[in-house]
């Protein structure tokens, strides 16, 4: 018993003892930030949080958690600084760094006026009903969003099953905003379109080994009947110079045995003929197929529907109003 009971005595003083020091750790988990400009005074934004702006003096330094934070430096007359800063316990993070002057300058390059104005919404962004929309690898709702997605550039991805992702890079200037529409469906008159050119369409229509097989079988066709017409005219004017010195002729042996060669020309000749027909009767028939293919099937994904942004309730695709960070690129 009493050996049990002096283990359970070291456990508890071992916890006890764990306990002291994760307080002691937390309590020196913070550190500062110090910045030095060229002006008196300037509002930091950490970590794009715009609705709490934290007036700053030159040379003043705050206290703050550790970790790594994204800092923004806001003055209304000049353009917005950033900078990277990593927060390490008792210890300070200083920068010294100066706001240019432009004669470029104007109002939108500065997030002064978005956060005296308390701007909610910079970005706008339509694609299909149902095709996801992800903002810098966090999603963002499907179909339709509008909101506040911070400054700067931003990588806008669009996905739709069945379909090629589209993607584009935008850039937000810190008071400004800017509106997208980005598809990932295809159009389904510009599909028929496309039905001109063999497997174009199929391939617009994510169809890609369709539309490669048709790509190819109609080029080798339309290839190998041209090699074999050029070939056949060659052929064919030699068969005219040895049929014409053929009736020239007046030897019996010397024309039977000159008639066996004009007879395995001619029969080449018809041989050519034949593998030319061959190739545009195959080059003809994928033509038609491709084309009757382009007006008849239809992509996986469906085609593009245009819906005004009032209606996407109807679809049920509105944005959730939050993000969710996910690990794809």
């Amino acid at each position: 018993m009493k050996k049990y009971f002096g283990l359970f005595v070291c456990a508890f003083l071992l916890l006890v003892s764990k306990q002291a020091i994760s307080q002691e750790a937390d309590s020196s988990s913070t550190g500062y930030l110090s910045i030095s400009a060229n002006v008196d005074s300037f509002l930091v934004v950490l970590n794009q949080k715009f609705q709490q702006p934290i007036n700053f003096a030159s040379e003043d330094s705050i206290s703050l958690e550790r970790g790594d934070y994204s800092v923004i430096l806001v003055h209304p007359e000049f353009r917005d600084l950033r900078l990277n800063a990593t927060i390490r316990p008792d210890s300070t993070q200083r920068f010294r760094t100066s706001f240019v002057e432009s004669a470029q300058f104007d109002s939108t390059q500065s997030s002064y006026t978005r956060i005296t104005e308390g701007i909610d919404t910079n970005f706008t962004i339509q694609t299909d009903p149902n095709s996801l929309i992800i903002i810098d690898d966090s999603i963002y709702g499907r179909g339709y969003y509008s909101g506040d997605i911070g400054p700067y550039r931003h990588d806008i991805r669009v996905e739709h099953d069945g379909a090629r992702p589209k993607r584009e890079s935008v850039y937000i200037e810190p008071s400004g905003s800017r509106e997208l529409t980005l598809y990932a469906l295809p159009l389904k008159n510009r599909a028929r379109l496309y039905g001109l050119v063999p497997g174009t369409s199929q391939i617009y229509k994510n169809q890609l080994f369709k539309g490669s097989l048709f790509a190819t079988l109609f080029s080798a066709s339309v290839v190998f009947g041209v090699v074999k017409h050029l070939d056949f005219n060659n052929q064919n004017s030699e068969y005219e110079e040895m049929l014409a010195q053929y009736q020239l002729i007046t030897g019996e042996q010397d024309a039977l045995e000159y008639g066996n060669r004009v007879d395995n020309k001619f029969d080449r000749i018809n041989s050519l003929a034949r593998s030319r027909d061959y190739a545009l009767y195959a080059a003809v028939g994928l033509y038609v197929a491709n084309i009757l293919d382009a007006l008849l099937s239809k992509p996986a994904s469906g085609y593009r529907v245009h819906v005004e942004p009032a209606d996407f309730a109807r679809y049920g695709n509105q944005s959730a109003g939050i993000s969710l960070q996910i690990g794809i690129r």
